[in-house]
């Protein structure tokens, strides 16, 4: 593999405005020597419906922290969806990849009893197929590049990965047996539920129907003006303020980074260890932040009293993985005129959407221990992009043609 391709995306020029997304000048095409990841936790819904949404949103992103650990670096293209991520990898690193996501497969079933689909394709694939993938890349803040993928390759390898049929070549296998454990240190749990600044925290997916490049950037332009329209700039409707973030005190959100990094159920020895361990950072944590006490302890470089700042810089409350992913802090009644124009675009056959509403956002955070790279992932509470994810497919399926009724001889 040349340097070439293994530094492709290290190598993108980063666009400075999310409102970039839709610039075609902007995406280059996946080497084909890369391969798709995907990660999604089967029957989430039914997990989101039994109260485990925190346990869904971790075994959902958890993959991307243990990639970043075999790269040693979190500067790669991944993009969170809320019960699973999509993740581009250059072909060198594919067996210790593997290797880790069965690891991590293993870690979700014992920590939350959660089952996570994992998944490979290679992109050429994708590509002789005739289908394609493109990569772009945002520059959100020095400490976070965030990849924003076009293409309607992905949701070709997205169908084929996730095709239920039991010799699914795209599986990683049961028996797998990796030479590579998977290593989850960086990742932390540690905020309570936040309070948005207005009545509602809104998860919002847009998917654009066209195909063309130039009548998508029409349409995503309409839908940025809508949601400016209705919703205000981005001052107003982001999710997360610094000022709401409090350390939490919720034992189950503590016990999902300890049973993570631990890799072990409570009772382990391991895991007493690193609770133990927690509860006196927390303890630290609460006081530095409370008090906003500059203490000689630095995370990633920043003082541990200046996290719900740099939290909120590097969060990935909006994203773009060949739909628009957003979560939104509104009024019911900016919501309402938001949803009404959506429906509107809908009744045109331009795109499709799925809305989810709480009344509060949740973090994940990723903290690459050997840079300063880090990302927050942000999701409405309560199932967030999950349950807009399944109204949006309502909708696609009402729109699918039916097949013709036989009608006999």
């Amino acid at each position: 593999m040349s340097s070439a391709t293994l530094h492709f995306y290290k190598d993108l020029p980063a666009m400075r405005s999310f409102a970039e997304i839709g610039e075609i000048d902007a995406y280059h095409p996946v080497p084909g020597d890369w391969y798709v990841v995907i990660t999604d936790v089967i029957g989430s819904t039914r997990a989101i419906e039994a109260g485990k949404y925190k346990q869904v949103n971790v075994a959902g992103g958890i993959a991307a922290m243990a990639i970043a650990n075999v790269l040693e670096d979190m500067d790669y293209p991944f993009v969170f969806g809320g019960d699973g991520v999509t993740i581009l990898i250059p072909g060198e690193v594919v067996d210790e990849v593997r290797d880790v996501l069965v690891d991590t497969r293993a870690m979700v079933r014992e920590a939350f009893a959660l089952e996570l689909r994992v998944g490979l394709m290679p992109v050429h694939e994708i590509q002789d197929s005739g289908h394609a993938v493109s990569l772009a890349k945002l520059q959100i803040s020095e400490y976070y590049n965030q990849a924003m993928i076009a293409g309607d390759g992905l949701d070709w390898a997205e169908a084929r990965i996730k095709d239920r049929d039991p010799d699914n070549p795209y599986l990683v296998p049961e028996d797998h047996a990796p030479l590579r454990r998977a290593d989850f240190r960086g990742f932390t749990c540690r905020w309570q539920d936040v309070k948005g600044p207005h009545d509602e925290t809104v998860a919002l997916i847009v998917k654009v129907v066209e195909t063309d490049p130039i009548a998508r950037r029409r349409i995503m332009q309409e839908v940025f003006g809508a949601i400016s329209e209705h919703l205000g700039g981005e001052g107003d409707y982001h999710p997360l303020r610094a000022e709401h973030l409090k350390p939490t005190r919720d034992r189950a959100y503590l016990h999902n980074e300890v049973a993570v990094t631990s890799k072990q159920p409570k009772g382990g020895l391991r895991y007493q260890l690193g609770m133990v361990k927690l509860r006196l950072q927390m303890a630290i944590f609460r006081f530095a932040v409370r008090t906003g006490t500059h203490l000689p302890i630095r995370v990633n470089g920043n003082n541990i009293a200046d996290l719900p700042r740099y939290n909120v810089l590097s969060s990935d409350f909006r994203k773009f993985d060949n739909t628009l992913k957003m979560i939104l802090a509104c009024t019911t009644e900016g919501r309402t005129r938001l949803v009404a124009h959506l429906e509107r675009m809908r009744a045109r056959g331009v795109i499709y959407y799925g809305v989810h509403i709480s009344d509060r956002a949740l973090t994940t955070c990723l903290l690459h221990e050997r840079t300063i790279r880090e990302v927050h992932f942000v999701d409405a509470a309560d199932g967030g992009y999950a349950l807009a994810a399944k109204q949006l497919k309502r909708q696609l399926q009402a729109d699918r043609p039916q097949p013709r009724a036989s009608t006999g001889t």
